[in-house]
């Protein structure tokens, strides 16, 4: 076990703040279930393939293997930690070969797409937390969506998490009156909500921000149509009819055959034109004095949840670099950092540099910067784009998710582009026509009518694709995903 524990102590050396007690039950499950000697002798970029190589084993458990593959995922994305460059490929190809065995012999299965499936809708949206929390938000835009068709009968949404009064009332709001057609269900305290879900009758299925691995998404795609929202640059795991985002499929089929997915996955993939946000509002004005920041000050943000892991050494330079050179130039980030790179920081950028751990009325701050810095990471759209609305530009990578919520003219290539773009939007009116494209940009994908429109095409489109494939065997469906 001394050999394990020195990979083990890298990657919780390597873990965002404020993850460490999830990284510490992950690493116990994998020494508890995967032996003393699996990762004897191992670096971190060993990690995922000892790991492979090990719920590869003949009679692992197979709910077991579905739960430690998804521990994996969440230590790619809690730890700045090397994991090797196969990633998550090799793994998630175990996954489909698990749902394969275990559907193998399903009975599960519909005799005909039947057209009431149509205006039937069951939402999995993951664990709702507050509203405050981007995917919780976006679950009740999402189901807006649905519920305000007037050809729409119910919608169920199963949910991780509590409803609390905070959220019910959320929900109320931004439902209105088509809330009389959404009930709420949560997994945990309804233990049986698959067999329920399948009393209800046939409906499409949606997934929304659900956790990847969870096998309700396959039990799902043999009995109806399957929906999902796809982000954060990462390959869907499971089978779904369509998947949608904004990106474009050229892109999209590029990434996701680089992580080893399926051709098939691509070919399912839509890009649309709209989706549904509903901003926070503002608690309070804020002036810069408050943060010791004069009028003409460029402030520079960035936001988010896993900023060690995020910002890598090269956008820590490119904006470290940029604020040196530039007199009136300041950063503030907004995110839990490790002791080490905050010190590093503020040695380096002294006053010039503020750090926010955590702020409930982040909108107000934001309303007081002119760029939102992304670093060259997966995620973080929701955070962007509240700075769009909020008056910041967004200065985001042409190789990264959210360059497609901006502008073509406005994603710079590699890090040199990125750090002469900062030089441009050092100009105050270059950075006033910037945001007024971003802003008219996000005016037109930001249709709530809109998006629920594409929602009923891709409801539709689902529907036809699940009627062509009704009379395959689970051995079909899967085999030809692995």
């Amino acid at each position: 076990m001394v050999n394990a524990m020195t990979v083990f102590d890298d990657i919780r050396a390597a873990t965002q703040p404020g993850y460490e007690p999830s990284v510490a039950i992950i690493l116990d499950r994998f020494a508890t279930f995967l032996g003393p000697d699996a990762y004897a002798g191992a670096k971190t970029e060993d990690f995922f393939d000892r790991t492979f190589v090990r719920l590869s084993e003949p009679g692992f458990n197979p709910d077991l293997r579905l739960q430690l593959v998804a521990d994996c995922s969440s230590l790619s994305w809690w730890c700045r930690a090397n994991l090797g460059a196969k990633g998550l490929g090799p793994l998630h190809g175990l996954v489909r070969q698990t749902l394969h065995e275990t559907f193998r012999e399903a009975s599960l299965r519909m005799e005909q797409a039947y057209p009431s499936t149509l205006t039937a809708h069951a939402v999995f949206v993951g664990r709702l937390l507050g509203p405050l929390h981007s995917p919780t938000r976006g679950s009740f835009d999402y189901v807006r969506a649905l519920a305000c068709d007037p050809d729409n009968r119910w919608v169920v949404v199963y949910h991780a998490g509590d409803l609390t009064p905070e959220l019910q009332a959320y929900s109320r709001a931004r439902l209105g009156d088509a809330a009389a057609k959404v009930r709420f269900v949560s997994t945990e305290v309804n233990s049986g909500f698959l067999s329920d879900l399948l009393n209800d009758g046939a409906c499409t299925f949606h997934f929304w921000c659900e956790n990847a691995y969870a096998i309700q998404i396959s039990v799902a795609a043999l009995v109806g149509p399957t929906i999902m929202f796809t982000c954060a640059e990462v390959a869907p795991v499971q089978f779904a009819d369509v998947y949608w985002y904004v990106q474009d499929q050229g892109h999209i089929r590029e990434l996701w055959k680089q992580q080893g997915a399926p051709d098939a996955y691509a070919r399912n993939y839509c890009a649309v034109e709209s989706y549904s946000y509903n901003p926070p509002t503002p608690l309070r004005r804020r002036v810069r004095a408050e943060l010791g920041w004069s009028n003409d000050d460029q402030v520079i943000a960035t936001v988010g949840n896993r900023l060690s892991v995020n910002m890598d050494p090269s956008f820590i330079e490119s904006v470290t670099g940029f604020v040196l050179s530039h007199p009136k130039a300041r950063w503030v980030v907004v995110g839990s950092l490790p002791q080490a790179l905050l010190s590093e920081l503020r040695q380096t950028l002294g006053s010039r540099f503020t750090h926010v751990p955590y702020d409930t009325d982040l909108m107000s701050l934001l309303e007081l910067c002119d760029i939102f810095a992304s670093p060259f990471r997966e995620g973080g759209g929701a955070a962007a784009v509240m700075g769009i609305h909020a008056g910041a530009v967004l200065l985001v990578r042409s190789d990264i998710e959210m360059s497609a919520y901006v502008p073509p003219a406005h994603r710079p290539v590699g890090v040199e582009g990125y750090v002469a773009a900062l030089d441009t939007l050092s100009d105050p009116t270059v950075r006033k026509i910037w945001l007024a494209e971003q802003q008219a940009l996000q005016a037109q994908m930001q249709d709530d009518d809109k998006f629920a429109s594409e929602l009923k095409r891709l409801t539709a489109l689902a529907f036809e694709r699940f009627a062509q494939r009704i009379e395959m065997s689970p051995e079909q469906l899967f085999g030809s995903m692995i």
